[in-house]
């Protein structure tokens, strides 16, 4: 892999550490990590997790979705959000795996299981861990 970055015309890293990888960078974005922010991280099994800010970034780091958006605007597209909730909400529009969260379902408890789009009936279950215990409940 070092030989392939070694072999790029223009590499740029965005990370919270000054990795190796960071090193060979010709532009390294300082970002935050993921207690220095706020939103919610998804997987490729459609699982959201909401993450809350404990601590500021430090130096001149920022959050994922503040890089992207200026990135964006600088090449022309006006990408403006005014938070990480802001983009939970439009996110509702894209992908099935977003359809049915929100920042007040996200606050309420921990969710896991595929979400599937508001209208098909779930079949699979998710797991609400509340401070009582443990429930299971459909999705939708």
């Amino acid at each position: 892999m070092e030989e392939g970055l070694k072999n790029l015309d223009f590499l740029v890293v965005q990370d919270i550490f000054m990795t190796e990888t960071a090193m060979m960078a010709d532009v390294v974005l300082p970002a935050a990590c993921f207690a220095e922010k706020d939103g919610t991280f998804s997987n490729t099994e459609r699982r959201v997790q909401l993450v809350r800010k404990a601590v500021e970034p430090p130096g001149e780091a920022r959050t994922d979705w503040e890089i992207i958006c200026d990135i964006a605007r600088r090449m022309g597209y006006d990408m403006s959000y005014p938070s990480a909730e802001a983009i939970l909400v439009r996110s509702q529009r894209s992908p099935l795996h977003m359809q049915v969260w929100t920042m007040p379902v996200l606050l309420k408890a921990a969710f896991s299981g595929p979400v599937r789009r508001r209208s098909i009936p779930a079949r699979s279950i998710c797991t609400r861990t509340a401070l009582s215990g443990e429930r299971t409940f459909p999705c939708h």
